[in-house]
């Protein structure tokens, strides 16, 4: 018996195991390759290159803030993006939907709370 090959095998084995992630239904990851955004993926099994590249979690109704007029950060990093209203640098916002190389964002509502009754009027 070739004990290097059920080495070998085992090593291919747990790497493989290691590399899988799953994004569910309502959420996906975004792909960076050696430090720049390579696009999303899921929602599926997606398999990550370990050294390679960098899987970051992004769910529908994450909170993010608008960057600049082609880039929001949401979490630590730093993706493309769609606004679904208008937003402007600076703005809050939150993830509404994906494309395909995007994020789809909307402006968060913001409320003035009347002191009397307590209702919310939008700003």
């Amino acid at each position: 018996m070739d004990y290097g090959l059920l080495i070998l095998v085992a090593v291919a084995v747990i790497y493989v195991v290691l590399s899988i992630r799953i994004a569910g239904e309502n959420e996906r990851f975004a792909v960076f390759m050696v430090g720049r955004f390579a696009g999303l993926k899921g929602p599926a099994l997606v398999l990550r290159v370990p050294g390679a590249s960098d899987l970051v979690r992004i769910a529908l109704g994450a909170e993010g803030e608008v960057r600049s007029n082609e880039l929001v950060s949401i979490g630590t990093r730093s993706l493309p993006y769609v606004a679904g209203g208008s937003v402007r640098s600076g703005a809050k916002v939150r993830v509404s939907g994906f494309e395909a190389a995007r994020v789809k964002v909307e402006p968060l509502q913001t409320f003035l709370v009347c002191e009397k009754c307590g209702h919310k009027n939008p700003l």
